[in-house]
């Protein structure tokens, strides 16, 4: 389930969980939107404030995993969008280490 679901069905405001939890409600909406991922401690601090209803895996989901071209190691991908002027924005994949 997902964490705005939850807070709607249970008549949870977004501030008084984001208290619970210690955490601005404003990184909460974000969570919840997506425009910012949580921690691995704060999805299971979310994850145990719902008594498991809403799981670490619905807060953080696993990245997308890839090949490194370099070498050969399989690493999370991330997507990063640039702007370049006078162009059209553009998605790049870029790898990080371990």
């Amino acid at each position: 389930m997902k964490l705005k679901e939850y807070l709607e069905k249970e008549k949870i405001s977004v501030n008084s969980f984001s208290k619970k939890l210690g955490v601005e409600s404003a990184s909460l909406w974000s969570f919840m939107k997506g425009t910012k991922r949580a921690g691995p401690k704060m999805a299971k601090k979310i994850s145990e404030a719902t008594n498991g209803i809403v799981s670490v895996e619905e807060i953080r989901p696993i990245l997308e995993k890839c090949l490194c071209p370099t070498c050969g190691k399989i690493m999370p991908r991330r997507k990063l969008v640039t702007k370049k002027p006078l162009e059209k924005t553009e998605t790049v994949s870029i790898f990080l280490g371990e």
